[in-house]
């Protein structure tokens, strides 16, 4: 046993041997060790971009299960999960061979690892079978909660009007834009032999009838059934019964803002470039600027400073991680182990842009602030955060932290569109504006950079890690925990995290399938279309 704690081994149960003795803990390494990325994913995205996941990213899968599930509704199959979820996985498997077999479509289907090497050995018929295991299928994972959200389906176990639950999800009948998503889809495979013959029936289904049905029903091709394309674009972006009326409004500020800053020729199909953009934007504007374009921008600009903190953060944990490894000896850390790493990680001095500043523990950080503020004067926030993550060290995380500090709008000035997302923390880590007002706080009793690098360990690693592991159990997701007064290093690994996806890239295919944006030579070009919804967004 090492450290405490032992790989997981497979349990050989004997007949008859109680299964209660099999382990419980689960050793696993997580995937938010800081609690940074939930602040994202549960706090901010849902309220910029409601109904949009980082995978419910073609379009045409919305129209897809549209009639899959009125399909499944009209020929009066089985109203119980099990049931639907079989029938899904086993459509959408079949969708993703003729995906596949599309000559002009590049995607990756849901079911393409089970599809892929089938159609690679290029048989004349195709055995059925589910997409993956997952279940109720790529529907379940990445597109029931959108459709929820867009005010089109009813999942299973929503209340109807006779008091009693749904058993089934169902296509709501009292909405007018999914029935439209179902009739526009079934009109474009209408003529099909797929869905004349086969989708019913049982049995090998001919490699040349997937690809008639791929030829009409490709993720690609949504564009040559103009009625049906609309149908989606009204999902998206038009009210409805059963939408919250706030998140239509969210959504399409959020798809207009990106589409004008591609009008305006940024790179914004990643999300460091959409962050870059969207910052960039609002610290050249003012909350005087008004109007639905500043504000939509000012929401957007908390996000990215949430997630510049993150960054400063990412470069801490990575570099104090394997030296307080290298530390524990096998008994754990005393209370002053992570003073002498801390010691560690501030150099005598630090290069910027080919420009190096003095740096050194005993030096104030006050002092070796106001130096750096000046230094990087010049590089906008964005900058000095690639600078940070390509530096790596827990110094540049250090300068980052100041840097984000030095240029967060003062609250009162910002307006409230960037107090709704900059002023949101997390459960266990605080959001940009409450991260400056503690940084303020602690610089206010004049420390020495030693002081500052300590405090920002236990304030933004070593208390929030702790806490978050603890959260976990039974999945043991500890690199270090206090065990009887001292710190407790176990063999987990330590590397940088990114920030989460923010949806860049969901947004540039979203709105290339619907027509909003196109590809001219290796860039975007907005499309008459876009402009129109940037138009009606921002006029």
């Amino acid at each position: 046993m090492e450290n405490g704690l032992r790989a997981l081994e497979p349990v050989r149960l004997i007949a008859g041997q109680p299964q209660w003795i099999e382990p419980t803990i689960r050793i696993i390494a997580g995937i938010d060790p800081l609690g940074f990325q939930t602040i994202t994913t549960d706090r901010i995205i849902p309220r910029l971009l409601p109904g949009v996941l980082a995978l419910s990213d073609r379009a045409r899968y919305f129209s897809f299960y549209a009639y899959l599930l009125h399909r499944y509704a009209e020929q009066k199959r089985p109203p119980n999960q099990a049931a639907l979820s079989h029938w899904m996985k086993s459509r959408e498997y079949e969708y993703a061979l003729a995906v596949i077999m599309c000559p002009r479509c590049q995607s990756g289907p849901t079911g393409a690892n089970n599809a892929r090497p089938e159609v690679s050995t290029q048989p004349d018929a195709y055995e059925r079978r589910e997409s993956i295991e997952s279940h109720l299928g790529g529907y379940g994972l990445y597109y029931r909660s959108p459709m929820q959200t867009l005010g089109l389906i009813a999942p299973a176990g929503t209340p109807t009007s006779d008091g009693e639950a749904t058993p089934v999800d169902v296509l709501l009948r009292d909405a007018p834009h999914a029935m439209a998503l179902a009739a526009a889809f079934a009109s474009s495979v209408a003529a099909t032999r797929y869905v004349g013959q086969y989708i019913d029936a049982s049995g090998p289904i001919p490699a040349d009838v997937l690809a008639e049905f791929g030829d009409a029903a490709c993720l690609c091709r949504l564009g040559d059934h103009p009625a049906e394309r609309e149908a989606v674009r009204e999902s998206f972006f038009e009210a409805s019964l059963h939408q919250d009326p706030m998140g239509v409004e969210r959504r399409r500020q959020g798809f207009a803002l990106w589409l004008d800053l591609v009008d305006a020729g940024e790179q914004v199909t990643n999300d460091d470039g959409l962050r870059r953009a969207v910052w960039e934007r609002f610290a050249a504007t003012s909350s005087e600027d008004g109007g639905a374009l500043r504000a939509t921008t000012a929401r957007w600009a908390g996000l990215a400073a949430k997630d510049y903190v993150q960054e400063g953060a990412t470069n801490l944990w990575a570099e104090v991680g394997p030296l307080l490894q290298a530390a524990d000896r096998g008994d754990g850390l005393d209370a002053e182990a992570l003073t002498t790493v801390a010691r560690q990680l501030v150099p005598g001095e630090v290069t910027i842009d080919g420009v190096t500043l003095p740096c050194a523990p005993e030096l104030a950080t006050q002092h070796f602030g106001a130096s750096l503020v000046t230094l990087v004067e010049s590089m906008s926030l964005p900058q000095v955060a690639a600078w940070a993550r390509g530096d790596g060290r827990a110094i540049a995380g250090l300068c980052l932290l100041l840097a984000v500090r030095a240029r967060l709008p003062l609250p009162e000035a910002a307006g409230d569109e960037w107090l709704e997302t900059a002023n949101l923390s997390g459960q266990w880590q605080p959001g940009p504006i409450a991260f400056a007002h503690r940084l303020s706080l602690h610089l206010d009793d004049d420390p020495a950079l030693l002081d500052t690098m300590t405090w920002l360990l236990r304030t933004l690693v070593i208390r929030p890690h702790e806490a978050i592991a603890y959260s976990k159990l039974p999945e043991f997701t500890f690199r270090f925990r206090h065990e009887g007064g001292r710190l407790r290093m176990y063999p987990q690994p330590f590397g940088r995290f990114t920030p989460n996806d923010i949806r860049a890239r969901a947004m540039t295919t979203l709105s290339t399938d619907l027509g909003l944006v196109a590809p001219e030579g290796e860039m975007l070009a907005v499309t008459p279309d876009g402009r129109t919804l940037v138009d009606a967004v921002f006029s």
